[in-house]
Parts: C-alpha cells; sequence; structure tokens
C-alpha cells in the first residue's frame, strides 16, 4: 500500500486509540487530584486545621497519593501495563492511519517527539515516584528520610500531569485531526471557587 493509501485509510478504533482514551483518562483523573490538593493546601488555615484536622490532613494526603500514584502508572515500564511506554511501538505498528501524515513522516517526526517527551515526563515524574514509594508504599522507612525528602509538591505533580495530558493531545490531533475531541484536566478556576465556599466558615 502506498503511503498516500495508507495515510486516507481513516481513524477507525486500534489499539493505539483505545491507548490514548486511557492514558487521557487517567492523566485527568491524576490532574484533578492534584488540582484538588494544591487549591486546598493553600486555603488551609489555622482556624481549618483546628476545627477538623482529620478531615483535612487525610483529605490533602489522599489526593496527593492518588496523584502520585497516577503518574507513577502512567509510566510503569513494565511491557503488560498501560502506560506512556507503550506509545513509540503502537505508533509504528499504526503509522499508516494517521490524519494527512505519511507514515514516513509519523516515523521521522511524530515517533522522536514522543519519545522525547516520555524522557522528559520520566525524568519529572521519577523523584515524584521515589519519594512516593518512600513515604507512603508498605516499604517505606522512615528514619532514612531528610525533611527535604518528604517533601512532595503538588505543583510538581501538576506540572508532569499536564504535560501528560498535552501529549495524548498531540497525538489525537495528529491521529484523527484538528477537529478531534480534545482531552482536558481539571478547570483551576472551578476548583478553586468551590473550595472558597467550603472554606468560607473558616475565613474571617
Amino acid at each position: 500500500m502506498s503511503e498516500g493509501n495508507e495515510a486516507s485509510v481513516g481513524v477507525m478504533r486500534s489499539p493505539l486509540r483505545d491507548l490514548l482514551d486511557r492514558l487521557g483518562m487517567d492523566a485527568s483523573f491524576g490532574d484533578h487530584h492534584a488540582a484538588i490538593g494544591s487549591a486546598l493546601e493553600s486555603r488551609l488555615t489555622t482556624e481549618a486545621w483546628d476545627a477538623a484536622f482529620e478531615f483535612f490532613s487525610y483529605t490533602r494526603k489522599a489526593h496527593l497519593d492518588a496523584a502520585a500514584l497516577t503518574l507513577a502508572r502512567l509510566l510503569d515500564d513494565r511491557h503488560d501495563v498501560i502506560s506512556f511506554r507503550q506509545l513509540p511501538r503502537l505508533i509504528e505498528s499504526e503509522a499508516g492511519r494517521f490524519h494527512n501524515v505519511a507514515p514516513s513522516a509519523v516515523r521521522s517526526t511524530i515517533i522522536p517527539h514522543v519519545e522525547k517527551e516520555i524522557a522528559t515526563l520520566v525524568k519529572m515524574v521519577e523523584p515524584i515516584k521515589r519519594r512516593r514509594d518512600q513515604l507512603m508504599a508498605h516499604t517505606a522507612r522512615e528514619q532514612d528520610l531528610t525533611n527535604a525528602d518528604w517533601m512532595i509538591e503538588f505543583s510538581d505533580m501538576e506540572s508532569a500531569l499536564m504535560r501528560a495530558l498535552e501529549l495524548v493531545n498531540y497525538l489525537q490531533r495528529a491521529l484523527e485531526g484538528p477537529g478531534t475531541c480534545l482531552i482536558v484536566g481539571a478547570k483551576r478556576e472551578n476548583v478553586g471557587a468551590e473550595l472558597d465556599r467550603l472554606m468560607q466558615p473558616f475565613q474571617h
């Protein structure tokens, strides 16, 4: 089949399309946890902590753990899991399905870009994953951690998750064309407004 014919095959359901849907959904869920946790953390006053320490403490931890776990899963290097690391192989196997992109261009441009983005995400996520494993996993050894090691920043997770969503949407557009439905993360202004209403009793 010629490159032109291959490129016009269309965007029928495929393992690549299914993987992008799953990666996008997981990254969006993780981004919501990171956004909510970050917004909550910035609004916690002394009055709030005093009034509901258990609730706020464990709510913050739940969002932090969920976001960190999502990032670790999205970059898992095992071959039998759903992760970004599967993308180059699937893109190669479906190079003829991309919208107005010849297979040769998929291999020379899209795959190298995706590989570079995955490598960047791995570098961003590895410190988060390491701290998450040290702090929350069953192998944690608290005595081995300095004060700095305890910190997992919501902002770091937000940056990685938004970059993950950008990669998914880059591939969605390349695969289906400019009219494709993009996957979005949390709307920070909505999260902030909702939390402001909930936190009103603790504000002066």
